[in-house]
């Protein structure tokens, strides 16, 4: 026998198998887990005899019955939430004051805002023009360009600017003043 083994075969007259590339004493992660799982269920044996203070139901995943959660990743919460709304919230408000599309977009809502929308008047100088979806857009466009000593040829820009965030919903933007010719 000690011939075989000296010439690298088993007792038993076949080859020994090569070393492994990997240590086989590794821990075991399911051994773990099944440990895990019994230490666990022993703390809920012992909760299901006391009073359940923090459930809102005694339902599964509350420690009361049908495991769906064995290795107590907190899945249990997921059953006892209630079942999401079959509709968006705001698909139930009523349309704007002013008219529009039921969506906040459009009409003039009736103080739906305030919109800012700052503008590059030169070449570090940044104005800010502040409106509502329900202001007179014409005018405020006027009144801003008349007190910042602009042109009125930015007009029908700066009115298209401040109508496309209200029609976007876009609070806030900034814009340079020649972009608005």
């Amino acid at each position: 026998a000690a011939a075989a083994a000296a010439a690298g075969q088993l007792p038993g007259g076949g080859p020994q198998a090569a070393p492994l590339p990997f240590n086989l004493n590794t821990p075991n992660l399911l051994n773990w887990a099944r440990e895990q799982h019994a230490q666990h269920g022993q703390a809920r044996a012992a909760a299901e005899t006391e009073p359940q203070r923090n459930c809102p139901s005694m339902a599964a995943g509350c420690g009361g019955g049908g495991d769906v959660d064995p290795l107590d990743f907190g899945l249990g919460t997921l059953h006892n939430l209630p079942p999401p709304p079959r509709s968006a919230p705001a698909a139930e408000a009523s349309p704007p004051a002013g008219g529009g599309d039921g969506y906040g977009r459009g009409g003039g809502g009736g103080g739906q805002g305030p919109f800012s929308l700052t503008v590059l008047t030169s070449d570090s100088r940044w104005e800010t023009l502040s409106f509502y979806a329900g202001d007179n857009l014409d005018h405020k466009g006027s009144v801003f360009l008349e007190q910042k000593g602009l042109k009125a040829a930015f007009h029908p820009g700066l009115v298209s600017k401040m109508r496309s965030m209200i029609t976007m919903g876009q609070a806030q933007s900034s814009v340079d003043i020649v972009d608005l010719l």
